[in-house]
């Protein structure tokens, strides 16, 4: 539920179209000419397994869930699919953070992408992004759900502002 009482999600179209911010969440940010591999020189996590043109994570609830409640945690670990190795390998054309509000939530307690690392990404954003951080794992949208509404909706508050413009 967000602060004004809706429930469920929320899904806005405009004839207009376009995305008016964009929102980090223990994230990868990647400047144009780039990819996820080339941000960690090509090192794989021990926690993965690639092969087939595919990334597992051995231990989700270790490396995704470490902040979620044990009840909640039985529920979402079965739903953990493989991502594409693409991904990781696809090249960055496009810096959002150049023409639209940006933000990042640090999560201090993520097991998959390192703490130091999110703040060094978080940086490319510049000086007028949002910056959050939150003591949790990898998935703050479980683990601090209202913490993490909260973000988003200023960070869509900021970008249908500076749109109005």
């Amino acid at each position: 539920m967000s602060s004004n009482g809706t429930e469920g999600p929320v899904v806005l179209g405009h004839s207009a179209g376009g995305v008016v911010a964009f929102l980090y969440v223990a994230a990868f940010v990647a400047p144009a000419e780039a990819s996820v591999w080339s941000l960690t020189e090509g090192n794989i996590a021990p926690w993965m397994d690639v092969r087939d043109g595919k990334i597992i994570c051995k231990t989700p609830a270790d490396v995704f869930y470490g902040s979620v409640p044990r009840e909640l945690l039985d529920e979402v670990v079965p739903l953990v699919q493989h991502q594409s190795a693409q991904a990781f390998a696809g090249v960055v054309t496009y810096e959002p953070w150049r023409d639209i509000p940006c933000g990042y939530i640090a999560c201090s307690e993520d097991r998959a992408v390192p703490f130091f690392a999110q703040e060094q990404m978080a940086g490319l954003l510049g000086p007028r992004a949002v910056r959050e951080t939150f003591e949790t794992a990898h998935s703050p949208f479980l683990s601090m759900t209202r913490e993490t509404a909260d973000v988003v909706e200023r960070m869509a508050r900021k970008g249908v502002e500076e749109v109005e413009v």
